[in-house]
């Protein structure tokens, strides 16, 4: 009985098990149109910031401008493990990396709406486009 085992597993049969599962791909807003941007842009990080990008855009053509800052913690910036959402300075919602990871598994926009819901709750005051400006050059010049 044990020489059976041991023959079928050496043998050169294709009647094995493949026990690896492949890896659940996100959807992506921001999609890449080739390799290097495939490299670029095919992370979680990237496509967390890109949402927040589009919203703080969405939200000045609607006139109802605010500055919007996403810190992502972590030691890797393309997977991070933790996220925090600013909305003209002040805590608009947090998570973690995972659960970020399942609003891109479910749709590419399900973390764009998680962050419009959030960024709405906050009832914040609108900003004039001069201050919008103002606001988002002195955020330019901080990140430097």
């Amino acid at each position: 009985m044990g020489n059976t085992s041991l023959r079928s597993s050496n043998s050169t049969s294709k009647n094995f098990l493949n026990l690896s599962v492949a890896p659940k791909r996100l959807h992506l807003l921001d999609v890449p149109h080739g390799f290097v941007s495939g490299m670029a842009k095919d992370n979680l990080g990237h496509q967390m910031r890109y949402s927040v990008c589009l919203l703080e855009a969405e939200l000045a053509e609607a006139g109802t401008a605010h500055v919007l800052q996403l810190a992502l913690e972590g030691d890797d910036d393309r997977n991070p493990d933790r996220w925090t959402l600013y909305a003209d300075g002040k805590t608009a919602a947090l998570g973690t990396g995972e659960y970020a990871r399942g609003c891109f598994l479910e749709s590419a926009t399900a973390f764009l709406d998680l962050c419009r819901e959030a960024v709405h709750a906050c009832d914040l005051q609108s900003w004039s486009d001069h201050d919008y400006q103002l606001l988002s050059t002195a955020r330019k010049v901080a990140s430097l």
